[in-house]
């Protein structure tokens, strides 16, 4: 007999205007770091906006009220043992002040990062976090060359070249991808190359 799937799990997280950025959380699970918006579970028999003041508080050390709700997400493992769904908020500060101690464990940092400025761009808060979790993820919607995010990760190679120079280690070379048009470049992999069209708006590709 199959064991029955676990019960869906209720999140709630805000998203806090603060110093002309957006207040994240920094929270860490064994080796791994990573940033959220200030959230958690709600309890049983607590409303959603009760939830979203206790946890916001318990996190980053701010009082805020609930403005409006702006999207639902879900996330499910592909084994079926872990299900959540997430009600994500604009909220309002109306009190407290950003803590360096969080009351929640999980939680070792809180950060106001800006992800509006372009420019001039944010390197500085931008580096520290990498410096903190040794990480960078870099997503957008862009071109195939010279978009945002290639501009944020030749900014941050710098600085790491400049720490690779001091350290007497090899700088990092780029070339080892190959040439445009080299099929080991990994962007390679998801664009759409000609010889994979197939039909163009209904009509047979040429």
């Amino acid at each position: 007999m199959e064991a029955p799937a676990p019960r869906p799990r209720l999140r709630v997280a805000a998203i806090l205007q603060l110093e002309g950025g957006i207040v994240l959380v920094r929270h860490v699970k064994g080796d791994t770091a990573y940033h959220l918006l200030p959230g958690g579970g709600v309890e049983a028999g607590e409303s959603i906006d009760l939830a979203l003041r206790r946890e916001v508080l318990e996190e980053t050390g701010l009082l805020c009220e609930l403005v409006a709700p702006l999207f639902i997400s879900d996330s499910i493992d592909p084994d079926g043992g872990r299900h959540m769904v997430q009600l994500t908020f604009l909220a309002r500060i109306v009190g407290g002040d950003l803590t360096t101690r969080p009351d929640d464990p999980a939680v070792i940092s809180v950060e106001v990062v800006d992800p509006r400025s372009l420019e001039p761009l944010d390197v500085d808060t931008i580096l520290a976090s990498v410096r903190k979790t040794g990480r960078m993820l870099v997503v957008h919607e862009a071109p195939e060359r010279g978009g945002v995010g290639a501009e944020i990760v030749r900014r941050a190679m710098q600085h790491i070249d400049k720490k690779r120079a001091a350290l007497n280690l090899p700088k990092y070379d780029a070339s080892k991808w190959g040439k445009s048009g080299d099929a080991r470049m990994p962007e390679l992999i998801a664009l759409p190359l000609e010889e994979r069209i197939e039909a163009v708006y209904g009509a047979p590709a040429r």
